[in-house]
């Protein structure tokens, strides 16, 4: 099944806050692993930006897949939408 646009940016984002916050050889080691490029000229500091630029154009197969090996619960992630407030009651 394909991914909506906001699924992927979802994906993305939830790939890059955990697999950002790991040390440069595991996220590379890691980016490889799933056929993703690596970059060891990358001029930035910032960890998050290297994994989404770097992941931007994965299929959606292995964002699927790289969403579920960094532990984002890809069943269990909130669904688009707005829930009433909590605080209102339904009328009786």
């Amino acid at each position: 099944m394909a991914l909506t646009a906001s699924q992927r940016v979802s994906y993305l984002k939830e790939i890059g806050k955990r697999l950002g916050a790991e040390e440069w050889p595991l996220i590379d080691v890691t980016l490889s692993q799933f056929e993703l490029p690596t970059d060891n000229e990358w001029g930035g500091s910032d960890k998050v930006a290297y994994v989404l630029h770097m992941a931007k154009k994965a299929s959606d197969a292995v964002l699927t897949e790289l969403a579920q090996h960094v532990g984002y619960l890809v069943e269990e992630a909130p669904k688009p939408g707005i829930d009433p407030p909590f605080w209102r009651r339904q009328s009786s």
